[in-house]
């Protein structure tokens, strides 16, 4: 490992980060994929590092390990699952393919980085974490207190909980609790004194009692328990007493938060013991735990969560919501590729991670590891790591752990093979983002002809090359339910549904179900309707419904279903 080298200069270092500091801070989140524009712009400059140090480096070889040998593999099971029938469409694989060999790319570069110059990669990755806390605090403060100004920067809260312009408050403590981990992190390379380190963590810390987010708060005792055991194990009272006085700093932001929100001037909270109730996952994993048992062997396949809900969603109580994912991991990747590949996953992955536990040797990698750690837990209730903008800083921070905790690489690859996935990578990033771009547009196109405004004609669905989901999804929107529905059309909407569900979508098929002779499935997909949406849409279904009924008997011959 070379301690000394830099492979960027200073200048080109800050450059970097303020650009993917960025992808917190982009206000843009519009259907039909929200989070495309952060998780494009995170993919694009993590590219360009990526790029850089492997040109840099050209001459040395790429070390693998486990963890990029698995991942590799995995880029290729929703490819399988796509040609084997199981995912409907091929922008299904496409797109979950994509995330993979992003995150594959992040392992390389990540330990590439790491072996050419010590802590560099983690120097330019904290560092745009650190500024997009920052910066994102006041993003919050602003939405608190309603100010006016910078509209079209920063997203607009109608919430009590306001998540700055990743616009949920949980995948934003997580960015506050990173940041402070930034500082941290800051403190131990000299480039941040004790005091500003320790003033950045207590400014950050009143940021996650702010997002009343349970996820960020048991991160936060995590991170604290750890700073506790490693004084402990170093015998120092400075850790020591830093870790109790921010600790119980933290203890009072959250139990004077009534009185904090009161003196920001902010209206409308509600009741804060409310969030201390451990809410729906239990039944959410309940839900999903049943629908493992449907489905044991080879899973529903990657992104078709909203497939095994709707299986079982008349068995189990209303949710009254949708859900993509299972708001735990390791259920996730069961219910994607089935319990034998789920279990050996989430196997080597705690193996991974137990064996970093016990290779810690100094304050750094502890920071690191930490990283991974908040990451994990919160992946553990929610679902941290289905974007990329945490995904691929993740990728990096296990390729530099790799390497500074001594894992022994499996082979090594000329730096022409990495460069080729380098290049595939940015052309297939590069297709994906003109699609979504096509997609974007017409959808737009879209909502006008919904909403009646100016004289907009119907468009063609886009021309697409991979993301055939959404042009799938934008020409269903445009369909009446017809008395001549032919069994591959009525098979081409249940995928359709399953593959972009909205209540608009599961009524506009029980509509096409009923007319076409088939009531008793046109009420079970009513009946899944009203579980995973809120009350008022399902009653505004029923109404809707009751309207059609007088118009056509084979609607009225569908009984709307009794709710249990």
């Amino acid at each position: 490992m070379s301690l000394n080298k830099k492979v960027i200069s200073p200048f080109w270092m800050v450059i970097a980060s303020l650009a993917l500091s960025c992808t917190w801070l982009l206000p843009n989140h519009y259907p039909p994929w929200t989070t495309f524009h952060s998780d494009a712009w995170a993919s694009i400059v993590l590219t360009m590092v990526g790029m850089t140090i492997l040109l840099l480096r050209l001459r040395e070889r790429n070390e693998w390990h486990w963890p990029e040998i698995v991942v590799a593999v995995l880029i290729f099971i929703p490819i399988a699952q796509f040609f084997f029938g199981m995912l409907p469409f091929w922008g299904v694989a496409w797109i979950n393919s994509i995330y993979l060999t992003g995150l594959l790319l992040a392992l390389l570069a990540g330990t590439r980085w790491e072996k050419a110059a010590n802590g560099e990669c983690a120097d330019f990755l904290f560092l745009g974490i650190g500024i997009a806390a920052l910066i994102s605090m006041y993003f919050q403060l602003h939405q608190l207190l309603r100010f006016d100004g910078f509209d079209i920067w920063i997203l607009k809260s109608n919430d009590f909980r306001p998540g700055a312009n990743l616009g949920q408050p949980n995948q934003f403590a997580t960015l506050l609790i990173l940041g402070m981990l930034a500082s941290a992190w800051g403190f131990k390379r000299r480039q941040l004194s004790a005091p500003v380190a320790i003033l950045m963590t207590c400014f950050l810390l009143l940021g996650v009692a702010l997002t009343q987010s349970r996820t960020g708060w048991l991160n936060v005792f995590v991170i604290l328990a750890a700073l506790l055991l490693w004084a402990w194990f170093l015998r120092s009272k400075r850790m020591l007493a830093t870790a109790i006085g921010l600790g119980l700093y933290f203890i009072a932001c959250v139990i004077n938060l009534p009185w904090i929100i009161d003196s920001l001037l902010f209206e409308g909270n509600r009741d804060l013991a409310e969030r201390y109730l451990i809410g729906a996952r239990p039944q959410v994993w309940r839900m999903f735990i049943d629908a493992v048992q449907h489905q044991s062997l080879f899973g529903y396949g990657w992104g078709q969560l909203t497939h095994a809900q709707y299986q079982v969603a008349n068995e189990h109580p209303d949710l009254g919501m949708l859900f993509f994912q299972s708001h735990n991991l390791f259920l996730d990747l069961i219910l994607w590729n089935g319990i034998p590949i789920g279990l050996l996953i989430s196997g080597l992955i705690i193996w991974w991670f137990l064996a970093c536990v016990r290779r810690i040797k100094d304050h750094e990698d502890a920071i690191l590891l930490l990283f991974i750690t908040v990451l994990a837990t919160h992946a553990m209730l929610e679902l941290p790591l289905h974007y990329a903008y945490f995904l691929l800083p993740a990728g990096l921070v296990v390729g530099v752990l790799n390497v500074r905790l001594g894992f022994r690489s499996v082979f090594v690859t000329r730096s022409w093979i990495t460069l080729t996935l380098f290049v595939l990578s940015t052309t297939a990033l590069s297709i994906t983002i003109l699609d979504y771009l096509r997609v974007e547009s017409s959808f737009n196109v879209l909502r006008f002809e919904n909403a009646h405004v100016g004289k907009v004609t119907a468009a063609e669905p886009p021309d697409v090359l991979a993301l055939t989901q959404f042009r799938e999804m934008i020409r269903y929107a445009r369909i009446q339910p017809k008395m001549k529905f032919d069994a591959k059309e009525l098979n081409w909407m249940r995928d359709v549904v399953e593959a972009s569900p909205s209540p608009y979508g599961v009524y506009q098929l029980a509509l096409a179900l009923a007319v076409n002779g088939k009531p008793d499935e046109a009420q079970r997909w009513l009946q899944r309707l009203c579980k995973t949406s809120p009350d008022e849409q399902c009653q505004g279904a029923r109404n809707s419904w009751e309207i059609e009924a007088r118009k056509n008997r084979f609607i009225a011959a569908v009984a709307w279903p009794v709710k249990r």
